[in-house]
């Protein structure tokens, strides 16, 4: 037998990572009671973040664009990308429209905790040591989750909410509960990431740097941060016999959306490694997920419908991203001249099945739109990706 605990929130976040940070702080902000339950596991990645000018419009919503610099994020001019093929690399400012002229460097973690700090501040209730055991459901509507209090013996409780959001991330708490995960074993790389002093590493400090090398079986990286340089790796699995790494293997939840619940971030799917900044992207998928929630909760839009447009557009941009990543990661592209990569690319960009996607993609990384909305799910039919023109 449960028992029901605390009054119904208008929001239960499972997981207080940085995308179930963000929603929260991004729902309590407009003023709805919102609960964050975490078993206080690791939050993400251990290392460093490189986040475009994209970022500005989240930290702005949150009051932090002052208070990430604050926190250790260091300034970022200028993403660098070596395709390993010999010609010059790629060197693109990071910039975006007025005001979002930089991106930052920062450390994961740090973020994360600064979002969750700006979530209390402004009301969220950060409940810690407690275990989602899955979601209630009433009537093919998710009404809440089960929890259990870790090391208590005191049984099974039922915590009531208005809308269930599942941030826990590869868990998939909620998102388990209603389809499997469907992932793809044969894209897996290992991640490798070192610490280095800044007086140990070389190059410039605003700047992302990333390179292909040994005919794309590596790619590797430098990130600046304040205190430290982060030097990472990318390898294949059969090239690698180093234990110490993280597994990286791409995959998505076969539903990331229902009646009464939502999936963001890690619970959702994880498509990209490295290109097109996974945190960003999570951030500003969380950013359009509070949006929609908004819709919802204030009924100014039908739960269904919203749902139905979310699972469209957060599958999309989770399936172009991927794509994405497969271009950069497939070794022919250490083969290629600079004119057939930017022809090859600019086709990917420009195609009816990745163009749009990919527009709305890099320009939400850019600061110029969010990622997806689902109140006008079709979003602006551009693809801009900035690349040198083929010589001759």
């Amino acid at each position: 037998m449960t028992t029901a605990r605390g009054e119904v929130a208008d929001v239960v976040v499972v997981g207080a990572g940085l995308a179930g940070a963000t929603i929260a702080a991004l729902s309590a902000g407009r003023g709805y009671r919102v609960r964050v339950l975490d078993n206080g596991g690791r939050a993400g990645n251990s290392g460093a973040e490189a986040l475009p000018a994209g970022v500005h419009s989240v930290l702005e919503e949150l009051g932090l664009r002052e208070q990430i610099v604050a926190a250790g994020a260091r300034r970022s001019e200028y993403a660098v990308l070596d395709w390993g093929n010999g010609s010059a690399p790629w060197r693109s400012p990071v910039t975006g429209p007025g005001s979002y002229d930089h991106g930052y460097h920062v450390d994961y973690a740090a973020l994360v905790e600064l979002i969750r700090r700006r979530a209390g501040e402004l009301g969220a209730t950060l409940e810690p040591s407690v275990t989602v055991t899955g979601p209630v459901v009433s009537n093919d509507v998710v009404t809440g989750v089960y929890v259990r209090d870790r090391g208590s013996d005191d049984g099974t409780h039922r915590i009531p909410a208005r809308f269930v959001v599942d941030a826990s991330g590869e868990d998939r708490v909620i998102a388990g509960g209603f389809g499997d995960r469907v992932s793809d074993p044969a894209s897996t790389r290992h991640v490798h990431r070192t610490r280095l002093s800044p007086e140990q590493a070389t190059g410039e400090p605003e700047v992302f740097h990333t390179e292909a090398q040994a005919d794309g079986a590596l790619w590797r990286w430098v990130l600046p941060c304040a205190d430290y340089v982060e030097v990472g790796q990318l390898r294949r699995p059969e090239q690698d016999r180093d234990s110490t790494c993280t597994v990286w293997t791409p995959w998505s939840s076969q539903r990331i959306a229902g009646p009464g619940w939502l999936a963001v971030g890690d619970a959702a799917g994880v498509s990209d490694p490295l290109f097109l900044s996974p945190a960003t992207v999570a951030l500003l998928a969380a950013q359009a997920a509070a949006e929609m929630l908004h819709s919802v909760l204030s009924g100014l839009a039908d739960g269904v419908e919203m749902s139905a447009r979310y699972v469209d557009a957060y599958t999309e941009t989770l399936r172009c991203t991927r794509e994405f990543a497969a271009f950069c990661l497939d070794p022919s592209r250490q083969r290629q001249t600079e004119a057939e990569l930017v022809r090859d690319l600019t086709g990917m960009l420009n195609s009816r099945e990745f163009g749009p996607a990919l527009g709305r993609t890099r320009r939400a990384l850019e600061g110029n739109g969010p990622l997806f909305d689902c109140e006008c799910p079709e979003g602006p039919l551009v693809s801009a990706l900035e690349m040198p023109l083929p010589r001759g």
